[in-house]
């Protein structure tokens, strides 16, 4: 780490970068239907304040920050391109942040790399198109990086303060932040050993960060059952597919045998970058901060839903600041040159796919459409499972009357409605965190006659569509 920070200048091909990246991340930003979770946001976002907080302490399984920012931006429009623009805007201002860590710890070369493999990374316009937290917590977490090398370099009060404002945000905006964080700390003690005062300073931040957190730590205590319920295996295949999603996004390589072998060429690739400059200890501060929220990750008895690599996605920037200096490393440029290439090309190839019309994470849109078109007004709409409702209703402009079918009173609940409707619409969602109970399209095939199925799928889920007549 140089003894003195670098200015902030910005490179002709940096602003070139950057304004590629946010012309990526606005193309066909409210072209897509919302899906389920991002529905959830803006129906918590759109509810009084305090009844929002309320619900997100008793239910949600994230902390409120991210909610809270949503409340006050929606309060100038809800329309998918508008409540999308808040991730956007984070994500095109990350790409700045990476291109400042990468010219602070390696070369002004490197920076320019990494940003260019965030401006056009599948994966980061992924999250920035999408009403979730996720592009906030990659903000934030290399929002925080950037702080740390400062205040590891220049040992300055106000650095230090400022790393502790930012980490506290970060905490209230995902819990999984805190694996980084402590690998934070971890990597400032490592550098600051011996210099006494500095490790007062590291211990006392560290202090009021956890002091700060106690009250969400109260609420995830608080709901332990729920959470014990939940728990998933972890299987260390997650990891190796994490590495090839990171750089080329969720639509190729994804494979078995070529993510493997993805993940094989970007370790030899960043092992290269290490053997080429061995001696530069921000290598290892970059690698430190992947490998300890893995390890924690692995250990963790928080994973309440199959672990995907979008719950550590603040580190997927770290993973392109160590490709990025590895290229910068190879003896020859024209095979940096070619490195960076295929990297922006097949990126390229998976927004293509992307921003295509046929994809969606789930239709919503159109399976309402689809029953305003096809509706009575006497029919009644069925949600299963109830949240399903958050992302019918932000599109259905029937005005019928709907019901969410609880597994805890299903045959009381069924047999009432069957008994009042003549015509009864069944939505079903099913995805990796909403799974529909099979015995309520068993009961309703058993007592009435099925006049339409239709299925809508989705990257994220399907959406099944029944029409049940007596």
């Amino acid at each position: 780490m140089s003894d003195h920070p670098s200015p902030i200048t910005h490179h002709p091909s940096f602003i070139t970068i950057l304004i590629f990246g946010v012309f990526l991340r606005l193309y066909k930003l409210g072209s897509k239907s919302l899906w389920l979770d991002e529905a959830c946001s803006v129906y918590l976002a759109k509810l009084p304040l305090f009844k929002m907080l309320s619900q997100i302490i008793k239910s949600d399984a994230h902390p409120p920050f991210y909610n809270l920012l949503l409340y006050f931006w929606v309060t100038l429009g809800s329309t998918e391109w508008y409540v999308r623009l808040l991730s956007a805007l984070f994500s095109i201002i990350t790409i700045w942040i990476v291109y400042l860590i990468g010219k602070n710890l390696f070369s002004q070369k490197a920076g320019i790399i990494a940003s260019l493999i965030t401006s056009v990374s599948s994966y980061q316009i992924y999250y920035a198109q999408e009403t979730r937290l996720y592009a906030l917590i990659t903000l934030l977490c290399m929002l925080s990086l950037l702080i740390l090398v400062s205040a590891l370099r220049t040992s300055n009060i106000k650095m230090w303060i400022l790393f502790t404002v930012v980490n506290i945000i970060a905490l209230y905006t995902y819990v999984y932040s805190a694996f980084f964080i402590i690998g934070e700390y971890i990597v400032a003690v490592w550098f600051l050993k011996s210099a006494k005062n500095s490790m007062k300073i590291i211990l006392s931040t560290a202090l009021i960060t956890c002091l700060a957190f106690i009250p969400e730590i109260l609420v995830l205590f608080s709901r332990k059952a729920d959470i014990a319920t939940l728990l998933k295996p972890f299987e260390l295949s997650s990891i190796i597919i994490m590495l090839p999603q990171f750089v080329f996004g969720y639509f190729l390589l994804q494979s078995g045998l070529t993510a493997i072998l993805t993940f094989i060429l970007f370790t030899i690739i960043i092992a290269m970058g290490v053997f080429y400059d061995r001696h530069n200890k921000n290598i290892y501060l970059l690698i430190l901060l992947i490998v300890i929220p893995i390890i924690i990750t692995i250990l963790s008895p928080f994973r309440t839903t199959q672990f995907q690599s979008k719950h550590l996605i603040f580190l997927s920037p770290i993973v392109y600041l160590l490709i990025a200096h590895a290229i910068t490393k190879f003896p020859k440029k024209s095979i940096s040159i070619l490195a960076v290439i295929f990297i922006a090309l097949l990126n390229l190839a998976s927004l293509r796919i992307y921003y295509s019309r046929d994809f969606a994470k789930e239709n919503w849109r159109s399976a309402a459409l689809f029953i305003s078109k096809n509706s009575m007004q006497d029919d009644i709409i069925c949600y299963d499972p109830p949240y399903a409702g958050f992302a019918f209703d932000y599109y259905d402009k029937t005005g019928l009357k709907r019901h969410g079918i609880k597994r805890n009173a299903l045959p009381e609940t069924l047999s009432r409605i069957i008994n009042l409707k003549r015509r009864i619409w069944l939505i079903q969602n099913s995805s990796y965190v909403s799974v529909p109970n099979p015995e309520i399209r068993r009961i309703f095939d058993k007592n009435l006659k099925t006049k339409i199925s239709k299925q809508y799928k989705g990257f994220a889920g399907n959406i099944d569509l029944m029409l049940y007549e007596k």
